[in-house]
């Protein structure tokens, strides 16, 4: 869940994880000139990818409630259909994950290798256990 805090330009986002409460501080990426639907957050968490039947391993540059930017050795095609699972513990069996559908919107490469992958939620970011995905 993402909860505004008092300061215009940071934001407490929260997830329960193993009955345990785990808090991160992460600080609103989008300026004042910039319009956007939702405000980005710097989230650098593992995320896996279902793409058809592989998943691919990844990580997140930043994630807003309608979607996300990854860094991966993978390239994914503009307008691939995804499942997402954004990891909140180390290991994927341990803790809650952030589930998401949507479609590839960019894909460009990084300048550390890989490629960079913008992709498009068709509902915002729910909160499950990585089973379910």
């Amino acid at each position: 869940m993402i909860v505004p805090s008092p300061a215009p330009t940071c934001t407490f986002v929260t997830c329960a994880i193993n009955a345990g409460r785990c808090t991160f501080l992460c600080q609103a990426m989008s300026s004042p000139n910039e319009f956007r639907k939702s405000v980005r957050y710097p989230l650098h968490l593992p995320v896996t990818v279902k793409l058809g039947t592989a998943e691919i391993s990844a990580r997140s540059e930043n994630i807003c409630r309608n979607g996300i930017l990854l860094s991966s050795d993978f390239l994914m095609l503009k307008g691939s259909s995804v499942q997402l699972a954004v990891h909140f513990a180390q290991s994927v069996e341990m803790g809650a994950s952030l589930m998401g559908r949507g479609r590839v919107l960019r894909v460009e490469p990084n300048v550390s290798g890989g490629f960079v992958v913008a992709i498009g939620c068709e509902v915002p970011f729910r909160i499950a256990n990585p089973a379910r995905m």
